[in-house]
């Protein structure tokens, strides 16, 4: 993978924690490995976690307007990483 021929990675033994706050009610996800990239211009490693959440109750029905993205649909929703929320999929551009 490198002119030397040998690249030794150390992946991260710690996961991060993910949290999902609706109605009040906090809920623990358990993240997996989605994707580890090993980057051997950078020399480094990024690693694509993926946790998923069954709601207990159904999410609000509503209809987007036209200059929305599909970010609106998670109103609601927060999403909390390492304690931090992040923005939903979507919102980027809004």
């Amino acid at each position: 993978m490198t002119p030397d021929g040998r690249l030794v990675v150390k992946l991260p033994g710690d996961r991060p924690r993910v949290h999902i706050r609706f109605r009040e009610e906090l809920h623990d996800l358990v993240p997996v490995p989605h994707r580890v990239h090993i980057s051997t211009l950078a020399m480094g490693v990024c690693i694509v976690w993926h946790a998923a959440w069954l709601p207990t109750h159904p999410l609000p029905l509503r209809t987007l307007r036209p200059d929305e993205g599909m970010a609106a649909m998670l109103e609601g929703v927060e999403a909390l990483v390492d304690g931090s929320a992040i923005a939903p999929l979507g919102s980027e551009g809004v």
